[in-house]
């Protein structure tokens, strides 16, 4: 826990940790706090592991629950949400958007990916699985750098980290 708190205050903008009690914190870019968005989340969605926008569009919000190989499509304001079943159930990890493509990351390394535009179907019926692409380890986190059309994932507890004193990341 003790480590967990410290990335978070590591985390934190240099500029709001140094204010004083009195004064306002600015809106971090692209935010506006004084007008917040609401997603209105099913108990399906009661543990999440990821959630991501497509092209960054604000609308709407795709999220990965823990244990299912499903991405949930919530738009913004409304209650009823879609499903669209992907793989079997597992360990899921996050998800991430790039080139009109949704990946998921299973904490094993599997990663996922799934066209966007069949996200429209129940069951998607195009999926890429890559079983043996990232070295074994348990897999805790992704990020798609779209720049440059890099998939990032982050090693928990990968063999290879143990000869180093740093954790994977790797793409």
């Amino acid at each position: 826990m003790r480590n967990l708190i410290f990335y978070i205050i590591l985390l934190f903008p240099p500029g709001l940790a140094c204010q004083s009690a009195g004064e306002a914190a600015g809106n971090p870019p692209g935010y506006d706090l004084t007008k917040p968005v609401k997603y209105f989340m099913p108990n399906i969605l009661l543990e999440i592991s990821g959630i991501t926008f497509k092209d960054d569009n604000r609308d709407s919000l795709y999220a990965q629950q823990d244990e299912l190989g499903s991405i949930f499509i919530l738009k913004t304001g409304e209650k009823k949400y879609r499903e669209s079943h992907v793989t079997k159930e597992g360990d899921f990890e996050d998800i991430a958007e790039m080139d009109e493509h949704f990946f998921l990351l299973r904490s094993d390394g599997r990663l996922y990916s799934v066209p966007a535009e069949e996200l429209n179907y129940r069951v998607t019926p195009t999926v890429k699985e890559w079983q043996d692409f990232l070295p074994k380890g348990e897999y805790e986190g992704m990020f798609a750098l779209k720049e440059t059309r890099e998939l990032y994932v982050l090693c928990k507890d990968c063999p290879v980290d143990k000869k180093i004193k740093v954790s994977a990341l790797l793409f």
